[in-house]
């Protein structure tokens, strides 16, 4: 009975190791994947990213009826999209610089996106 249970106490443990590494395993690779799909990835994508968001607000700002100050915000931040992609188009950009500016302007359309008091399934998913 007791190298039964001593049989039986080994293989629970090596059971939690192999878990555990599994576990682990794991974790560095959801870990990467969002690494790569995020901030890590490549900036093209992020600025694709950054055209579609200001299609779905301009959507927004007719489907929920935008008065004319924000319509004129609106009209602005699209023009620094225009930039921020004729930047990237040259191909002689400081990634960084160009980072910073989709992030701003990203937080400046959700602001717009806010003061709409757009209902939550409508804001636009940034991943």
């Amino acid at each position: 009975m007791k190298k039964l249970s001593l049989i039986m106490l080994i293989a629970c443990g090596v059971s939690v190791v192999a878990v555990s590494a599994s576990a682990r395993d794991y974790q560095d690779n959801s870990r990467a994947a969002y690494g790569f799909l995020g901030w890590g990835g490549r900036l093209d994508s992020e600025i694709n990213h950054l055209n579609r968001m200001r299609g779905h607000v301009r959507w927004e700002l007719g489907h929920y009826r935008a008065h004319e100050p924000i319509r004129r915000e609106f009209a602005r931040i699209s023009r620094e999209i225009d930039h921020v992609n004729s930047e990237f188009r040259q191909r002689d950009y400081d990634q960084r610089h160009l980072r910073r500016e989709i992030e701003r302007i990203h937080a400046e359309l959700h602001d717009i996106e806010a003061r709409l008091h757009v209902r939550s399934w409508d804001y636009y998913r940034w991943q």
